[in-house]
């Protein structure tokens, strides 16, 4: 029924369909069972050259830690900035004063105490007095939301 299918090497799930509509056997069966089994049938007959051919070259042993391995010259340049990805974290560890933090605290206690911490809330809470809209304008709302939560988990 599909020998001339395997012989052209190449079968699809509506032929399949197509051909067992008539045919008793492969009906019970199920076409993407039949069809599984032709593919599988293909694949024997004609080999796996389908399948991407593994590289032939081999690395040594000595050859692979050489590579992973900085050499004298690699350890004697100076990196540059623009070869880095590495990129420097923040010097400033007290982004906020004890003034600036008293004061999120003092005009969030609402936010803090309860309820969840969303940058609507802040934006209100803050925008009542103008020290909450200094803040506002000195701090983006992502470091002050995350201020908030931090206040809030040591609350």
């Amino acid at each position: 029924m599909f020998g001339a299918d395997i012989a052209e090497g190449t079968v699809s799930l509506e032929t399949v369909r197509s051909k067992i509509v008539d045919n008793e056997l492969p009906t019970n069966t199920g076409s993407r069972k039949v069809y599984d089994r032709i593919s599988n049938e293909i694949r024997k007959t004609y080999g796996k050259s389908n399948t991407t051919p593994l590289p032939t070259e081999c690395e040594t042993a000595a050859e692979r830690v050489e590579r992973l391995l900085p050499n004298e010259q690699q350890l004697s340049a100076e990196p540059q900035d623009s070869d880095s990805e590495y990129v420097a974290p923040c010097t400033s560890n007290h982004m906020f004063t004890e003034k600036d933090v008293g004061m999120v605290t003092k005009l969030c206690m609402h936010i803090i105490s309860r309820g969840p911490v969303s940058e609507m809330r802040i934006n209100e809470e803050l925008c009542k007095l103008s020290a909450g809209r200094s803040l506002l304008g000195k701090f983006t709302m992502h470091q002050l939301k995350n201020r908030i939560n931090y206040e809030q988990g040591s609350f």
